[in-house]
């Protein structure tokens, strides 16, 4: 799609004229809303004035979604930032800080260079040794500003230190969690076998208790058949009195 600089834009009835032309050969629609979009001018062909038209505007868009578009690539972009906003704005202001720091001690040391001949001549030294101690104190405050600026410079390298050591510990966390959630799976069906196991047993061992049984009364039964007594003698032998 091409795109126009303001100053080179035709007179508007020209323009319509070649959006007329343009629209005949090919037709454009917004990837987002599917509005049509001239493929030449980028006009609106639904329009009939030229506020359609904006220069750099996306390839394939119309305005509204690429300024919806474009403001939430601002968002994505911003919000991993959003932490070292307060410090890098400190770092800021104290950068600017030194800076003015540092305009006014060449403003003074250009001002000392040209005060001095007439300050030696007049002989004024009180305001050579005022001037002087301010040069001083202002590079003493430069000192010191850059030595804030370092500290906090490594105060957000360490921070940034703890975030990255933070995202791996959460990684090892996560990998963890898996490997305890694979083992605890692995359990259930352990366990699961088990108690299919005790069953398959508790059964096998009811079989064998029944035949057990069937072995006493058998054994029983023989042994009053060989000493000749019947089972109905012995019931009556062993009812209470």
């Amino acid at each position: 799609m091409a795109s126009y600089r303001k100053s080179l834009l035709p007179p508007h009835r020209s323009m319509m004229e070649m959006c007329c032309s343009c629209f005949m050969d090919t037709k454009y629609e917004c990837l987002r809303c599917k509005i049509p979009i001239c493929n030449q001018c980028l006009v609106f062909d639904e329009n009939e004035d030229v506020e359609g038209w904006r220069a750099g505007r996306s390839v394939g868009y119309c305005e509204a979604c690429d300024r919806e578009l474009k403001r939430a690539t601002q968002v994505v972009l911003h919000c991993p930032l959003k932490k070292f906003l307060s410090e890098n704005k400190r770092i800021k202001d104290v950068e600017d800080e030194l800076n003015c720091h540092e305009s006014a001690i060449e403003t003074a040391a250009s001002v000392l260079r040209e005060m001095s001949v007439t300050s030696v001549e007049q002989g004024d030294k009180n305001k050579m040794d005022i001037i002087l101690n301010k040069l001083e104190k202002l590079d003493l405050m430069a000192t010191h500003t850059a030595a804030d600026i370092k500290s906090l410079q490594e105060t957000v390298d360490k921070v940034n230190l703890t975030v990255a050591g933070l995202q791996k510990d959460f990684l090892w966390v996560e990998k963890d969690f898996k490997n305890v959630t694979v083992k605890t799976r692995e359990l259930e069906a352990s366990i699961a076998s088990l108690e299919k196991s005790n069953q398959k047993n508790d059964e096998e061992i009811n079989k064998l208790r029944f035949q057990l049984l069937n072995y006493e009364v058998y054994h029983r039964r023989e042994n009053l058949r060989f000493y000749g007594i019947s089972e109905e003698g012995e019931a009556e032998d062993t009812k209470p009195y």
